[in-house]
This record gives structure tokens, C-alpha cells and sequence, in this order.
């Protein structure tokens, strides 16, 4: 499939767009894994937490920012109305770094996460365990460990509280 790249979150990601599924993903990424669904409690909030069936990915030019000193995974939730969530998770330091202590591994996290902010128009990004940002299109959730993170981007959907679409 022969689709532009954007980082505009109004539109999507990389090749998605926010109204697309499962199988047009599969089309765009050959190469995707699987994704299974799971439930689970939020152990800070006691909140239950619910990832959706999907797709994971892992090329390197999925990520808005080259994953210098990092591997990166990538994960994309769908149901019947398109993309539910996705997800860009810190698999830990790349092959190629030397010997990459502790404070070097949370500085080049930082350094990507900030870089991808400015790419896709959140942050600032802060040396806290959780952060958000509400973008009109999307709600963007950081959790940031001392040797990983997870960045959830959840599009905003016309029922959704806020969407760009209330009136």
C-alpha cells in the first residue's frame, strides 16, 4: 500500500490513520506481530486497564524519532471502529551501546522522548513517573521508569469527553 507519512496526530501515525483496521494495518506493516488482548488492574489506581487485540511493531522507521541507543517497540490496538491505542514501549538499550549505565539509559530516554514530543507536538516531557497531554485528536500518556517507558497515545473518539467533534 502506497500511503504518505504523517506525524499530524489529527490524521494518525507513520502510515495509519485513526479510522483504519486491523487489516489495513496488516497491509501497511507485512511484517507485524501479533498483539492478544488482556485485562488487567492498574496496581497505583486499582483502575482496571484493557488492551485491545492488534498489531506489534517493530521497524525502525515507525517511530517519529530514530531510536538512537534505544530499542523501541511498537503496539497498535483496533476494534470494529479503527485504532484503539498505540503504544511505543522502551525494550532497553540497543545492542550497540557501551555498556550503557543506568543514568546514561535514562538520559537517552529522555533525549528521544523530548525529540518526539517536538515531532508530534506534546510536552514538555518532565523526570516524573506519569505524565499526559490532551491534544485535540489524541490524549498521550508517559509512564517513565528508571530503566523504561511506555507512551500510549489514544485517539479521541466523537464520544469521547473533550473530542474535537462535541460541540
Amino acid at each position: 500500500m502506497d500511503r504518505p507519512v504523517t506525524w499530524d496526530l489529527r490524521e494518525g501515525f507513520h502510515w495509519l490513520r485513526w479510522p483504519d483496521r486491523v487489516e489495513t494495518a496488516r497491509g501497511l506493516y507485512p511484517h507485524a506481530g501479533q498483539r492478544r488482548p488482556r485485562r488487567g488492574v492498574d496496581p497505583q489506581t486499582g483502575e482496571p486497564l484493557v488492551q485491545t487485540g492488534g498489531l506489534t511493531i517493530r521497524d525502525a522507521d515507525f517511530f517519529p524519532v530514530a531510536p538512537t541507543g534505544l530499542v523501541l517497540g511498537g503496539g497498535v490496538g483496533f476494534d470494529d471502529r479503527g485504532v484503539t491505542d498505540l503504544s511505543i514501549t522502551s525494550l532497553g538499550p540497543a545492542d550497540d551501546a557501551d555498556s550503557n549505565p543506568a543514568g546514561d539509559l535514562r538520559r537517552t530516554m529522555l533525549a528521544w522522548l523530548e525529540a518526539a514530543g517536538r515531532r508530534l507536538g506534546f510536552g514538555p516531557v518532565q523526570e516524573v513517573a506519569r505524565q499526559s497531554w490532551t491534544l485535540p485528536a489524541v490524549t498521550i500518556d508517559l509512564l517513565l521508569e528508571h530503566d523504561g517507558f511506555s507512551l500510549v497515545f489514544t485517539p479521541r473518539r466523537d464520544d469521547s469527553p473533550g473530542s474535537p467533534d462535541d460541540p
